[in-house]
């Protein structure tokens, strides 16, 4: 049975990004064997007593307050330009497939913005792409394969979550 077909709302971009990061940190293994600090109060590190004879440490010298940094005066925000070059339908192994294109500052974008607005361009030039999966798959290439000629989106795919959909490396089955 077909799952219930899922539109992208952008109010929840920044929430699927935030798992996708979650769940790459966990798949990477970042921050395991990271060595934690000693406890203050024993452990490594500690100095051994000297006993009840030793004299306290003097206190530090006192640290200067640092200058408030003034708040930069903000910069329009510059209009990069189309999000999609292209996006053509063809076969593909298994049926249908949109061969996306999209601009060269969306690959190298930072902003998880860039890729909602690749959507919406797709979705305004191509209305058939709007099927269940398809969002998840064009964000699985803009992580996992920016410099690809071209991005692949199949709609026949299974619509199985962001998160199945990075780990079958964008092509569910």
């Amino acid at each position: 049975m077909r799952p219930p077909h899922r539109r992208h709302d952008p109010r929840t971009a920044h929430t699927r990004w935030a798992s996708v990061v979650v769940v790459l940190l966990a798949l990477t293994g970042c921050g395991a064997g990271t060595p934690t600090p000693s406890s203050p109060t024993g452990g490594a590190g500690t100095a051994p007593s000297l006993g009840a004879a030793s004299t306290p440490a003097p206190d530090p010298a006192p640290t200067p307050t640092p200058t408030p940094t003034p708040t930069p005066t903000p910069t329009p925000t510059v209009d990069p330009g189309p999000a999609l070059e292209s996006a053509t339908w063809g076969e593909a192994e298994g049926g249908r497939s949109l061969a996306v294109v999209p601009a060269a500052w969306v690959r190298t974008s930072q902003d998880p913005t860039a890729v909602d607005r690749l959507w919406a361009e797709l979705i305004a030039a191509q209305p058939d792409a709007d099927t269940p999966g398809m969002y998840d798959q064009l964000v699985c290439h803009a992580i996992g394969a920016p410099d690809k000629e071209s991005w692949n989106l199949e709609p026949w795919r299974p619509d199985v979550g962001l998160i199945a959909v990075m780990q079958a490396r964008c092509n569910p089955t």
